[in-house]
């Protein structure tokens, strides 16, 4: 609290404090937003359906004015002048959706409080149409329980606009003008003029923004409800809790308000959360919507516990590739397949594959899908020796999934996407047409997904959706930070048993990761009261955030996400270089840091600290590197 503001409470009789945008934030982005809401909820509730409720409401209130010598009407006075249908139930209900949508101001509150700890006599002076009994209730469901009076401008027909209502209390109190203490957001009304009266007034802006992270995307047309709750309950806290909370948590919101959609569009009754990116989606979702926490079930698959039971359905030399392609970009060798397979080296006749010279030899997957010698080998010799192993995990999925009640035709796949390989997989396995919901798709690879049996939320390029995000370029530069701050903390999903439970590889579980996880998680608990009065985004803009974020960070935001271990990568850190004098004295120490890093646009802002395009070089890099490997054919 500012020291003159304190030392002006400790000297007043009496502190008086402005309602709406003072002492009561409310979680949307305009006052006449909550006559939007109403209409929505109306219709929620309601057979007989309404519209134009806002326009009607706002020229009922102006017309009501005109009516009055002073320009200050009650509640009643605009109902009375509102010629709409469904008037009375509309009337009751603007005022609950005003009682839900009003919470404290925190940064009031905290005055507030000191006031109450002071023992000072608190009143609230407002210029509004609302009753007294109404914002009397209003504040005590924010938690300002120890307001002495409350002086509403339509009940006195004096206004704070014109001075005459802080007379009203001056009177009341018996008070000199220096005796009373008034705070408020609008410069004429809760500043000029109890100025012009001799009273200590104190200005509080209404439009702060309190979030630390994805400040961008405050700023927003509509209801705004997700960022104006951000705003409103944003507090201090952990940098990582505080990430998730205000970037992660919104983006998630805005995802599952998506999955909901397609779920009714669709048709379909159950939904099915891929292991192990979409286990906070699924906790958001229920969160968000617990009616459907019946239907939904978090579905342990990766792309490694499912290439055994797709060769068992796949077993031909196109399933094989199809394998080859889902794991291994344009080189691979016999032992990366085998470590995929989870086949023991040692047990496998490695001899036949005479086709390369050693288990190690890479192999262009190219000149690989062409070759004679190694269709002969899959066909007489690789298959063969695990056809018992795709069978037998054919067979435990299948129980597995039973298990789960999953059927293709009535199922949503909810996953991150970017190729959509699970979706075909399991659709392949079980010969029937599975629909995927995505964050995001970038490619054609499988021929078989299209616009009748998946949908992306965020970007498509096969559907030309927002298709910038999905260039070959960029999804590498964000996909690993993103997947990192999604994913859960439990071991990837390798196999199945025959008690139709899946098998967990090893796991790391990093704090960091956690509050980033715990702090998405409270910003949902804290929107649910409000999800179905948010219409959602044709555009995410917590995504933008998100990609602002990882692919132009800040110093500190690349202090902060740096500081995350990688456990893919032999546990490295993200992005955590030494300094530039040390990689001065070893600079192959610096290119060895460099290309280890996992994050190499948080590496280089973490390095060099100054304002540099430094995805712009990343995306330099990455053709200088691919036109190498193209020239060397490697």
């Amino acid at each position: 609290m500012d020291s003159s503001l304190q030392k002006a409470i400790d000297h007043a009789s009496v502190v008086s404090f402005d309602v709406f945008d003072t002492l009561i934030k409310r979680n949307c982005a305009n006052p006449t937003d909550i006559f939007t809401i109403t209409e929505k909820r109306f219709n929620r509730q309601n057979g007989d359906k309404i519209t134009g409720f806002k326009k009607a409401r706002i020229e009922a209130e102006r017309y009501a004015r005109t009516l009055e010598e002073t320009g200050e009407i009650g509640f009643d006075a605009i109902y009375d002048n509102l010629n709409f249908p469904h008037k009375d139930k509309l009337k009751q209900l603007e005022l609950l959706c005003e009682e839900a949508y009003c919470v404290p101001n925190k940064r009031l509150k905290a005055i507030y409080d000191y006031c109450v700890e002071k023992n000072k006599t608190v009143v609230c002076i407002s210029d509004m149409y609302l009753p007294s009994e109404e914002i009397q209730k209003i504040l005590k469901n924010a938690g300002y329980q120890n307001i002495n009076k409350i002086y509403v401008s339509n009940e006195y027909k004096k206004t704070k606009r014109k001075g005459s209502l802080f007379d009203e209390a001056l009177k009341d109190f018996s008070l000199k003008s220096s005796q009373l203490v008034h705070i408020g957001d609008s410069w004429r009304s809760d500043y000029l003029m109890p100025k012009m009266k001799g009273i200590k007034a104190f200005h509080f802006s209404r439009r702060v923004i309190n979030v630390k992270f994805g400040k961008e995307v405050q700023k927003q047309e509509g209801l705004n409800i997700i960022g104006s709750v951000l705003n409103n309950t944003a507090e201090e806290g952990e940098d990582f809790y505080r990430f998730g909370y205000e970037v992660l948590g919104p983006f998630c919101v805005e995802f599952c308000l998506w999955i909901k959609k397609q779920m009714e569009e669709q048709g379909r009754s159950k939904l099915f959360f891929c292991a192990r990116d979409m286990q906070l989606t699924k906790s958001i979702f229920t969160t968000l919507f617990p009616f459907y926490a019946d239907d939904c079930q978090y579905l342990y698959i990766s792309r490694r516990s499912i290439i055994l039971p797709f060769l068992h359905v796949r077993n031909d030399w196109d399933g094989f590739l199809k394998f080859l392609a889902a794991v291994f970009l344009k080189k691979f060798t016999i032992n990366d397949v085998l470590d995929w397979l989870m086949v023991e080296k040692k047990t496998f006749n490695i001899s036949t594959s005479g086709f390369v010279p050693t288990p190690d030899t890479p192999i262009m997957l190219s000149d690989f899908k062409d070759s004679d010698d190694a269709k002969h080998w899959f066909y007489n010799d690789f298959y063969p020796s695990i056809k018992n192993r795709c069978e037998e995990q054919y067979n435990y999925l299948c129980g597995y999934m039973t298990s789960l009640t999953f059927n293709c035709n009535s199922s949503v796949l909810v996953d991150t996407g970017w190729a959509g390989t699970t979706q075909y997989f399991i659709s392949q396995i079980f010969g029937k047409e599975l629909f995927g919901a995505y964050i995001g798709l970038r490619s054609g690879k499988w021929k078989e997904l299209n616009d009748s049996n998946s949908k992306a939320f965020v970007f498509d390029s096969i559907k030309g959706l927002n298709s910038e995000y999905s260039e070959d370029i960029l999804i590498p530069a964000f996909a690993t930070m993103f997947e990192k701050i999604i994913s859960a903390q439990h071991g990837t999903t390798i196999c199945y048993n025959k008690k139709n439970k899946y098998e967990l590889g090893s796991c790391y579980v990093s704090h960091e990761v956690n509050q980033i996880q715990l702090g998405a998680l409270t910003f949902a608990n804290n929107i649910k009261y409000y999800i179905n009065d948010i219409v959602p985004n044709e555009r995410s803009v917590y995504f933008q955030s998100l990609m602002r974020i990882i692919l132009t960070p800040t110093y500190k935001e690349a202090c902060l996400l740096g500081d995350l271990v990688d456990e893919n990568f032999h546990f490295s850190y993200f992005a955590k270089p030494d300094s530039v004098f040390y990689y001065a004295r070893n600079p192959s120490k610096m290119l060895n840091d460099f290309f280890s890093s996992s994050w190499k646009i948080g590496f280089l802002k973490r390095l060099l600290k100054i304002p540099l395009p430094y995805f712009a070089f990343y995306k330099l890099g990455v053709r200088l590197r691919k036109s190498f490997f193209k020239r060397t054919n490697y």
